[in-house]
């Protein structure tokens, strides 16, 4: 799998071509399974795929969150494993894309931006998640380890609410609910910052340094790559 830090280095490749776009990462890549039903819920991790069982019991949901785009071995095994469209994995593996939604025939894919502040120097930190939703699982793709989704977790784990009780669809839906949540945490920690205090935006590709404005770059940036896409044919689906 080719590694290129810009959208510009694909350049040439035919559609569906394996390049990751993005910053370099260092971090061992992670597996965490998710598989619940009314009644019960598991949770663990593991590093390979092969840990994976197969099938789980009737009426079993699954949510499986990968951490680590720059595993090229991990993803194909992805690939084969679940039959993903290669034009699916192209997307996940960019990066630099803005939150769109691509229906196909037996699937759905969803991109969207993940915005946190980093607790120890107050950094915004933007990350890329795609999910891609199949009959009973959803899995989702991190670039690296941390994000917003524990409220999520700690529902399936206590079997607070509709989580536990619903398919995974509904998953999708609550998990995009907070990730969205956090942008007005993150909007509110960013106008009330005093005015000679420098923030630091981080995405995947360059770390920019300008101090908060109600109306400046720093707010204006990261609104726009929080943006959804425009739909690029009727409905945006690929049949």
């Amino acid at each position: 799998m080719k590694k290129v830090s810009k959208r510009s280095g694909k350049v040439g490749l035919p559609p569906g071509s394996f390049v990751h776009v993005g910053a370099a990462n260092g971090e061992n890549a992670t597996l965490q399974l998710f598989e619940y039903d009314q009644v019960r819920v598991s949770e663990r991790e593991f590093r390979s795929l092969n840990e994976l069982v197969a099938a789980p019991e009737e009426g079993t949901m699954r949510w499986l969150n990968i951490n680590g785009l720059h595993d090229e071995s991990l993803m194909q095994a992805v690939v084969e494993r679940f039959d993903l469209h290669s034009l699916v994995v192209e997307d996940i593996l960019n990066t630099d894309h803005r939150p769109k939604v691509e229906e196909y025939q037996d699937s759905l894919f969803v991109v969207a931006k993940m915005l946190r502040t980093d607790p120890q120097n107050g950094s915004l930190q933007v990350e890329q998640i795609s999910f891609v939703l199949l009959r009973g699982m959803l899995i989702s793709f991190q670039e690296r380890n941390g994000d917003v989704l524990e409220p999520v977790r700690e529902r399936l784990r206590k079997g607070v609410g509709r989580t536990r009780k619903s398919g995974v669809d509904y998953l999708l839906y609550a998990l995009l609910d907070v990730i969205v949540d956090h942008y007005f945490v993150v909007l509110e920690e960013l106008l009330e910052g005093s005015a000679d205090q420098r923030f630091t935006i981080r995405n995947a590709n360059a770390r920019i340094e300008r101090p908060p404005q109600h109306h400046g770059k720093p707010i204006d940036r990261t609104c726009y790559k929080a943006l959804p896409e425009r739909p690029s044919g009727p409905y945006g689906v690929h049949r």
